[in-house]
């Protein structure tokens, strides 16, 4: 189930609030903490538009409430005695609030600045409470800050929900529904998040289809930042929609890579999309690798079906494909490859993966970086052409890539003058995925040949969704399901191809 939290100031707003929630979620949570004034129950509860959680939480608990604690107890044993569906009372206090009528206990602790370290021993004290259900909320903000929560709701014997605050807590409310949680806790909408992490009704439902993931949905797990995660996410689930197959993705971090395999390997992932950040970490423990992967020493695609951990480069592969169609409809009776000068601009893992692919289509590589002895160094590994930063802008290249500084985000590995996306050249430009940047504009107008990023992530899709299924959907019907998200990417696809 999904319950949305509604914490507003009035009850003539809670109310507005709970009936607009109604129309997407299960339960509702009304948090009582911010209430300028008292509530009246008995209105309340007139119009009753779904099961509804009383919470009235403390400021240490990461609530509003100013009062006293005997006004706040008070009120918790008011919405008893109306007969409220759950009423959410902390453990510490839970003796005070007795159980009555059909009101179902719901016996939390929360620790909003650090986990207890003895979470365990918290756990206990809950279970003995006289619970129906157990909620536990603390920070998640890494990997191993999430694992002893996951832990817990996956060996739980009593219904438990495990809320957690910062970027783990998307990872724990999927997996709440691999391991029978009763409910999951989202926003109305952004903006409206009860705690920092929170996602939204809709973004559970759109972006991670919350609703179709039980005990038995394969998972495959996308790391990165929630700008990088989404919009794979759509693509994919929509794309295993496509093929009929039932996995799902789950958000998460990687953290320290030793532990972040445990993770993996406990919660039975079928694979995972790595971010930028861990292409060349990961090469570590894995088991095997395909070869561009053994080249460039980086993998974005992890696969764990058979047992072991291959690696595989999508999306460099993502990029040869996108300029070979792009090339060879520009060209159609040259090979777009063979003895043509390709300029990548960076040494990120996704950088080497790209230059050594496009060596095995014997295209001559020149390597750029922002760093001379950077670029000089991969270039050597690699068996490419090294130019120095400055020159970049001078090169006649048939092909430009453009990969993200490895330090500043949504920023090219050099700040290159858009006069280099010259008439003929194609330009990639992966720097801000994935969304159009200014290059790839300046190409449009100077009659070059821009691959819109939303191509490449498609094709990047497609060769993952190929490698786990054997199947691969069209690039349109992935890109459709960007329409669902939050963002409309579709303002960052070039308006038309060059003429």
């Amino acid at each position: 189930m999904l319950c949305a939290t509604v914490a507003q100031t009035s009850q003539r707003m809670a109310v507005f609030d709970m009936f607009n929630a109604s129309q997407n979620c299960d339960l509702i949570e009304l948090r009582l903490d911010r209430f300028e004034k008292a509530p009246d129950f008995s209105q309340l509860f007139e119009k009753k538009f779904k099961p509804i959680i009383i919470s009235c939480r403390r400021k240490r608990d990461g609530g509003d409430w100013e009062g006293t604690e005997e006004e706040r107890l008070a009120i918790l044993r008011q919405a008893v005695l109306a007969k409220a569906d759950y009423i959410e009372i902390e453990v510490d206090v839970a003796d005070q609030v007795r159980r009555y009528g059909d009101t179902k206990r719901i016996i939390s602790t929360s620790h909003p600045l650090e986990a207890p370290d003895d979470l365990a021993d918290v756990y206990a004290e809950c279970l003995a409470k006289d619970p129906d259900v157990v909620k536990i909320t603390m920070p998640t903000r890494t990997p191993e800050e999430a694992w002893p929560l996951i832990k817990i709701v996956a060996k739980a014997h009593v219904p438990t929900v495990a809320a957690g605050w910062g970027r783990g807590g998307r990872l724990l409310a999927i997996l709440g529904r691999r391991y029978k949680s009763p409910w999951t806790y989202a926003a109305l909408e952004r903006g409206m998040e009860a705690y920092p992490g929170m996602a939204t009704i809709a973004e559970l439902k759109n972006v991670w289809d919350l609703e179709a993931i039980d005990s038995k949905t394969p998972l495959l797990g996308i790391s990165g930042t929630l700008e990088e995660q989404t919009p794979l996410a759509l693509m994919l689930n929509e794309g295993f929609r496509l093929v009929g197959e039932k996995t799902r993705c789950l958000p998460l971090d990687v953290g320290d890579v030793e532990l972040f395999k445990k993770v993996v390997d406990a919660i039975k992932l079928d694979g995972i999309i790595v971010d930028e950040k861990h292409r060349q970490a990961l090469v570590e423990v894995l088991q095997d690798a395909e070869e561009v992967v053994q080249e460039a020493g980086a993998c974005d695609f992890v696969s764990t079906k058979a047992g072991k951990w291959k690696g595989f480069s999508a999306t460099p592969r993502a990029v040869v494909a996108a300029l070979e169609h792009a090339l060879t409809k520009r060209r159609p009776d040259e090979p777009p490859f063979a003895q043509k000068a390709f300029v990548v601009v960076g040494v990120s893992g996704v950088a080497r993966g790209i230059a050594t692919a496009l060596k095995r289509k014997n295209a001559v590589v020149i390597i750029a970086d922002k760093s001379n002895d950077r670029a000089a160094h991969a270039a050597e590994e690699i068996g490419a052409r090294f130019i120095p930063n400055g020159q970049v802008y001078s090169i006649l290249a048939d092909g430009l890539i453009v990969t993200a500084d490895d330090e500043t985000p949504g920023v090219g590995a050099i700040q290159l003058p858009k006069s280099v996306a010259r008439e003929g050249t194609a330009i990639v430009d992966l720097s801000n995925m994935p969304f159009m940047t200014p290059l790839l504009d300046e190409a449009r107008v100077l009659k070059g040949v821009p691959i819109a990023p939303t191509e490449i992530l498609a094709r990047t899709v497609q060769i993952v969704l190929k490698a786990y299924t054997g199947k691969s959907p069209a690039m349109d019907e992935l890109t459709a399901a960007l329409a669902k998200g939050d963002v409309d990417y579709s303002e960052f696809t070039p308006a038309r191809e060059p003429s």
